[in-house]
């Protein structure tokens, strides 16, 4: 930044390179970052309830002598009760990711880029050349 105000750049174009290359870095970043989080969350959750149905399970109490419970009384969207196993539950079991939500990632994340990259430059910018390239 320094040779470019000694150079005799407008300021301006200075803060717009910079602020445009980190926010094209960090919209990529950001992009890869919410899809790869969303896989991986996903494949982690349908473990965990996985995992937790089945020591469920395991942990019912057997008292009337009807063995491990393998089936789940559960309600629909309207209160209807139906029974599921373990396998229906974990494949009716979904982790979603709407417009909003990611809306949402990108807007904190640009904006706190934006922000944080604003800031320091701002104040080099105002500094004297010769004070920026000691």
């Amino acid at each position: 930044m320094g040779v470019y105000l000694a150079l005799g750049e407008r300021k301006g174009r200075i803060v717009s390179q910079i602020l445009m290359e980190v926010v094209v870095t960090s919209f990529i970043g950001i992009t890869l970052a919410v899809f790869a989080g969303h896989f991986i969350s996903d494949a982690i959750s349908g473990n965990m309830l996985r995992n937790a149905l089945i020591e469920d399970a395991a942990n019912q109490n057997d008292d009337w002598g009807w063995g491990v419970m393998r089936e789940w009384t559960v309600f629909d969207e309207i209160g209807i009760p139906t029974t599921m196993s373990i396998d229906e539950m974990v494949d009716a079991f979904e982790v979603t990711l709407g417009f909003e939500t990611i809306g949402l990632f990108y807007a904190i994340g640009l904006g706190a880029v934006v922000l944080s990259t604003l800031v320091p430059v701002m104040y080099v910018v105002t500094l004297n050349p010769k004070k920026v390239l000691m």
